[in-house]
């Protein structure tokens, strides 16, 4: 049997691939932009926000800074329209509603718990950049941050059809 060599098309070929894979990595690691509003959608509809720089900055007392800042969801009633409340401790969620707890605390957003079964949103990853979402199914419930830009204005700098 002939031994097969690499010809210098094939290391150039294998640099080349190796240099895209190292520098996406970088971009996708030190290019994520900090949100700073949390949209929060229930079946599609978008319900609250909170604006990370006004919650964080002027309405936070000393205590919240070091263990976060909670908002409780509870889902209630015929439809189950969802209710936020602001919350100072995790302690206080019901045992008799369904329900979700979010938490903020350095920047991060993070599901800390709910009563759904499978429990993916609590497992998920805190998230801090632009356009990264924690989702509960169960509940219908989407957490998203967005830029500080309102969703008009936002809406007009997406491509969404091309002309010829």
């Amino acid at each position: 049997m002939k031994k097969q060599h690499l010809k210098k098309a094939d290391i150039f070929l294998i640099v080349i691939c190796l240099l895209s894979a190292l520098l996406s990595g970088l971009w996708f690691l030190f290019g994520q932009q900090t949100g700073t509003v949390i949209r929060i959608s229930y079946d599609g509809t978008e319900m609250y926000t909170i604006d990370l720089k006004q919650d964080h900055a002027t309405n936070v007392t000393v205590s919240e800074k070091n263990t976060g800042l909670y908002y409780l969801i509870t889902y209630s009633g015929v439809k189950g329209n969802p209710e936020i409340t602001r919350m100072t401790a995790q302690s206080d969620c019901p045992k008799d509603t369904p329900y979700n707890l979010l938490c903020i605390s350095d920047g991060k957003i993070r599901m800390e718990s709910a009563d759904c079964k499978d429990q993916i949103c609590v497992h998920h990853k805190p998230i801090s950049g632009i356009h990264e979402s924690i989702i509960c199914l169960p509940h219908k419930l989407v957490i998203e941050i967005v830029d500080d830009l309102p969703a008009d204005i936002q809406n007009e700098n997406v491509l969404d059809g091309m002309v010829k």
